[in-house]
């Protein structure tokens, strides 16, 4: 499925790298790195995109900007953004199933930038979050699947029931099968939901893998935690797609491999078994 050449790509090429000149919102540099600047502008496109979402106006452009923004405030906040693999999204034809680690909120935000430039793309999350008001509306927009993360053998029906409607739309669906943010990565957390909701829809799975802990997970509000200075540098890569065999076994292991593999040389912890 080609994207329009209407609609607006963030990312080109295979690979972006945030300017080393990039600066740092003042306000934040007089406040000796508080986010003085960085939550007020998030919390700002949120609500942006909540209002189109309630008039009805939340596009898949509108998806792409959203993410867009968040990545650019992260930017101009001191993080430092990687990104490999985009040729994978763009040279080849989707829907796919998209599975990655899970760490902060920033990967939530961020892949649609991403993704949706080249696939149109939704995610799995806890249903709360389509329940709720506020961002509740732009995840029933996008079409989200909601799980109770509770129960997981129901949780596992309703993603064979509703993924392949949702694929067999052209959309792609980002699976986090760690279902929390770790700040490790364990092969025994990383469940093989992707591999199996691939294999029912007869889509190929990509795996991808990310480091995002500069933006850390609040105590109270655990989409506003504090900047990890030590880990500034935040990190996206996508694996090739690889179609389904067998029971998926060989494909799952080859996801944790990616993403093992990449998140080490990252500097990240990687559990053994």
């Amino acid at each position: 499925m080609k994207y329009p050449d209407s609609l607006f790509m963030p990312f080109p090429n295979d690979t972006y790298d945030t300017d080393p000149a990039t600066p740092r919102y003042l306000i934040d540099r007089i406040f000796f790195g508080a986010r003085i600047a960085f939550v007020p502008n998030v919390i700002g496109v949120i609500l942006d995109g909540v209002r189109q979402a309630k008039r009805g106006e939340y596009t898949r452009e509108s998806f792409i900007r959203l993410s867009y923004d968040m990545l650019y405030h992260v930017e101009h906040g001191g993080g430092r953004i990687h990104i490999t693999g985009l040729n994978h999204l763009r040279d080849n034809e989707g829907p796919f199933v998209i599975v990655s680690n899970h760490m902060s909120t920033m990967e939530t935000f961020g892949f649609p930038s991403m993704v949706n430039q080249h696939h149109s793309c939704t995610f799995i999350v806890k249903q709360s979050l389509l329940s709720k008001g506020g961002f509740g509306h732009i995840m029933r927009a996008i079409d989200a699947i909601g799980v109770t993360r509770e129960n997981a053998r129901q949780d596992l029906e309703t993603v064979l029931q509703r993924g392949p409607e949702v694929l067999a739309t052209g959309k792609t669906i980002i699976v986090f099968p760690e279902a929390t943010r770790q700040a490790t990565f364990s092969a025994k957390r990383f469940n093989s939901i992707g591999v199996k909701l691939a294999k029912r829809a007869g889509v190929k799975i990509i795996p991808a893998a990310i480091k995002t802990n500069f933006w850390g997970n609040g105590m109270i509000l655990k989409d506003f935690g504090r900047f990890d200075w030590k880990s500034r540098d935040c990190y996206f890569s996508f694996g090739e797609p690889m179609e389904i065999t067998g029971n998926g076994a060989e494909q799952h292991e080859e996801c944790v491999r990616f993403i093992s593999e990449h998140f080490a040389s990252w500097g990240g912890v990687v559990e053994k078994e």
